[in-house]
């Protein structure tokens, strides 16, 4: 295209954030105020009065839209066959909960129509791959099927996912598990000092061995 705006594409929390721009000034300018969902692809028209993309949520597929820039107007042009009725597709609920050591881990639970307040359905807990993979909110027939069935699903991003930064990806790496235990090692024997330093180098060495067999010590589940 001819290079008039810049659009870029974020994740927040597992959802698309879309943000456009001047090319020159870098000014932001008025972009469409689409539903939660995941854009995976942008595309400009050559003159750049108009933009394609693909977007999906928890209740359809990727679809195709058109966005024409000057109205600040978008509509859908594909539509994939669908059986299900949308209201009986649940909407999952974006929620965090304490680590260990403190981080906030960020959940994605759906919980059933026919479960009532303080209700406690059978539940299955979804682990992305990767494991520096992300699980993010688009459209899975899988998931949706087992909360028809009337389980709960709970979809967490463990340490080590993407999407929260390079340190937090790096959290299920060897290193940070080693130093993790060796924290804990020094924290029981905080009472004293000169047992703690005596045995560190030992329970060094040792870690390190066994980190060469396990290939994920650290996990939050």
């Amino acid at each position: 295209h001819d290079g008039l705006y810049i659009a870029s594409i974020t994740n927040e929390s597992g959802y698309s954030s879309l943000r456009v721009q001047d090319s020159k000034s870098l000014h932001k300018i008025p972009a469409p105020v689409l539903p939660q969902g995941i854009i995976s692809s942008f595309f400009w028209s050559k003159d750049s009065k108009k933009a394609v993309f693909s977007m999906e949520d928890y209740s359809r597929q990727s679809e195709i839209f058109v966005w024409n820039v000057y109205e600040n107007k978008y509509w859908q042009i594909s539509e994939s066959h669908n059986s299900v009725p949308r209201d009986l597709l649940i909407k999952p609920e974006l929620i965090t909960y304490p680590s260990f050591d403190g981080r906030e881990i960020s959940v994605f639970t759906f919980i059933p129509h026919t479960v009532s307040v303080g209700g406690k359905p059978p539940a299955i807990v979804y682990i992305h791959g990767g494991p520096e993979g992300q699980y993010r909110p688009g459209f899975s027939p899988l998931l949706q099927y087992f909360v028809y069935r009337g389980y709960a699903v709970v979809a967490p991003n463990i340490r080590g996912s993407t999407g929260y930064g390079k340190k937090y990806m790096a959290l299920d790496n060897k290193d940070y598990a080693i130093e993790y235990a060796i924290k804990k090692f020094r924290e029981t024997l905080e009472e004293d000092e000169d047992i703690a330093d005596g045995y560190e180098e030992e329970l060094i060495d040792f870690l390190n061995e066994i980190s060469k067999e396990v290939k994920f010590i650290n996990s939050d589940i």
